[in-house]
């Protein structure tokens, strides 16, 4: 897809972080490929004769996912491999299907929870002497 028709698309959506498919037609069928954000191709959006040019591919980041059932911490290491700021959650047992997106906000959220509902930090503070 060129990158003119994915802003196309981009502006009929609120989204901003997508999954690359490569086509069925590809060498290796229909399979994810990679992650775009609107922030990997804010340098060429002011180049109007390279939204003709330039593909979704070009501007894509490696895939990297996470799984439903992973643990916080799993999808803690997974975010600071990567940098991203968003992974695509996916099925291990349907590799090609997203079932939704992580953020880092909502995983340092969930992990802020857990800790309170553990109570892992806070101390029990001795009573006063008289």
């Amino acid at each position: 897809m060129r990158l003119r028709e994915f802003l196309e698309h981009v502006a009929r959506t609120a989204e901003w972080f997508f999954v690359v498919a490569a086509p069925a037609g590809t060498p290796g069928g229909e399979r994810l490929v990679g992650v775009v954000s609107l922030a990997d191709v804010r340098a060429v959006i002011g180049d109007q004769s390279a939204l003709d040019v330039v593909l979704v591919g070009d501007a894509m980041a490696p895939l990297h996912t996470v799984a439903p059932r992973a643990s916080l911490r799993t999808a803690l290491a997974t975010f600071m491999k990567c940098g991203y700021s968003q992974l695509p959650v996916i099925d291990p047992k349907e590799p090609n299907k997203v079932l939704g997106t992580l953020s880092q906000h909502d995983l340092i959220g969930a992990y802020n929870a857990e800790i309170l509902r553990r109570g892992v930090g806070v101390r029990q503070s001795a009573p006063a002497r008289s």
